[in-house]
């Protein structure tokens, strides 16, 4: 039989997991605009469950790091996304690989990506996401951030957009930037489809950097037929330099997403990813205690007349080792992480 890992070492690998995606991830809630609203419905707020859509989106990404096709099913009731193609997608949009995750589905609301699949280690179950940073934290605009682009739009030079972007020629487009939580500026094009827009919504933004935008200088929704990001002026923990995303084809459908077998795993929110670093800070300094004490054992007397000496010192590890235990086991399964106990 296959020796277990210590728990607390499985644990330990699985948070540090979690601080790298969320180091990746940073995905911002879309808020309810004036205007028309879709009839659809909404999908649910929270937790697993039925997802519904009833827009897909042809697009073409490209960026520094990878280019090619993807398919995004878009909720225009909330805002929702999912991905046709969720491991390519999100490569190539900046999340990195987690070893040995295979990616079933990604689900995208309210300002978190709930990613769905199976690991060889902890098995299946949908994990809810941190809000941290990426390169969609400016793509999908909520209602504070549509204000703050569109003040920016009114500041910028208009003909010092890019202009040698593939697909944008004979649009109209708007330019403008985005200041980042923790510093830099993102800086924004989008070229939009002459007229309005047939879609009924009150988001301010539906689609992933494309699809249709609320154009704050009108009071319309437009069509976003191609955006460019450029982040060479954000912070250094952005994973792309620049983005470049077009809208091949925008059409009705009825796309369903089945994620109630999958159960929830909250560790990776942003509250939990804090709660995690402090869990592994802890883990740690516990550790160091625990080698110290053995390194103290080995000053006892040798044979028989060090037992008492080593049972004490073996008394102390253990009730080390079982407080990590405890607080990883605690941890894990409030969370959903499927945890042993031995």
């Amino acid at each position: 039989m296959a020796k277990r890992k210590p728990i607390w070492t499985s644990v330990r690998h699985l948070l540090s997991a979690a601080l790298v995606c969320a180091a990746a991830l940073n995905w911002q809630a879309v808020a309810v605009a004036a205007g028309p609203d879709s009839s659809f419905p909404a999908n649910p707020g929270s937790g697993t469950g039925h997802f519904v859509f009833d827009l897909e989106m042809q697009v073409e990404i490209d960026s520094d790091r990878a280019s090619g096709p993807a398919t995004v099913y878009v909720n225009s009731r909330d805002g929702s996304m999912a991905l046709a193609n969720p491991h390519t997608a999100l490569w190539a949009l900046g999340m990195p690989d987690i070893p040995g995750l295979q990616i079933h589905q990604a689900v995208f609301r309210h300002g978190e990506l709930m990613i769905c699949g199976v690991h060889p280690d902890y098995g299946e179950g949908c994990m809810q996401m941190g809000a941290a940073h990426s390169p969609l934290a400016a793509a999908v605009l909520s209602r504070e951030q549509a204000q703050l682009y569109f003040n920016s739009v009114r500041l910028t030079d208009q003909d010092n957009a890019p202009v040698d972007v593939d697909g944008t020629h004979g649009f109209e487009h708007v330019h403008g930037y985005l200041i980042q939580d923790r510093g830099g500026q993102a800086n924004i094009t989008f070229w939009l489809d002459p007229g309005r827009s047939t879609v009924a919504t009150h988001m301010p933004f539906l689609g992933p950097g494309v699809g249709v935008m609320e154009d704050r200088r009108s009071g319309t929704n437009r069509t976003v037929r191609h955006a460019f990001f450029d982040f060479a002026l954000a912070e250094e923990s952005n994973p792309l330099n620049w983005l470049s995303i077009h809208l091949n084809s925008l059409r009705r459908t009825e796309h369903r997403v089945d994620a109630s077998r999958y159960p929830l795993v909250t560790a990776f929110t942003s509250e939990n990813i804090s709660a995690a670093g402090d869990l592994s800070s802890w883990m740690q300094t516990r550790g160091r205690e625990i080698r110290a004490l053995a390194r103290e054992m080995e000053g006892c007397p040798k044979g028989s007349a060090g037992n008492d000496c080593r049972a004490g010192y073996r008394q102390r590890i253990k009730q080390l080792e079982d407080q990590i235990k405890s607080r990883a086991f605690n941890f894990g399964t409030a969370q959903g992480l499927p945890v042993p106990r031995d």
